[in-house]
């Protein structure tokens, strides 16, 4: 099985995991594996359809139209005319599950007109409950961001 893991002191997820612990009467570093066969929040991922992908369109169009409105429009930035046009300029970096919770995820956007700050999409039981810029709260923690 194999699954995206963040490496320390790299920008961009890898395969498979190259975290490691200290187990402290061993003095040595060792690599840490977190098994997770299936998620619940894996199952509700299955499920995301057509009402969720159109939030998410309009969520980051009205994202790239704010950056636009306060930058001006960057002959480097990409014109998108309408909200189903921003998925051919989003990269999805990772995506966050904890397990502790079992109905939300979080992804992390960087969408093509805000490559420094960047974004993520909180999605709780399939709907997306928070877009904007990236914050890496815990995942359970966008639920009072406005």
């Amino acid at each position: 099985r194999q699954g995206l893991t963040s490496v320390p002191g790299q920008d961009r997820m890898t395969t498979p995991s190259q975290q490691e612990v200290t187990i402290p009467f061993f003095k040595k570093k060792v690599p840490l594996i977190v098994d997770v066969d299936r998620h619940p929040a894996m199952e509700i991922i299955e499920n995301w359809g057509p009402a969720l992908k159109t939030k998410i369109e309009e969520a980051c169009f009205a994202n790239y139209k704010n950056k636009i409105a306060a930058t001006g429009l960057n002959p480097s930035l990409p014109r998108i005319r309408k909200p189903n046009e921003v998925w051919k300029h989003l990269e999805i970096e990772s995506l966050r599950i904890d397990v502790r919770v079992d109905d939300t995820v979080v992804l992390h956007v960087v969408p093509a007109w805000d490559i420094d700050l960047q974004m993520e999409l909180c999605i709780k039981d399939g709907e997306l409950l928070y877009a904007g810029q990236f914050l890496l709260y815990p995942v359970d923690g966008y639920s009072q961001v406005q």
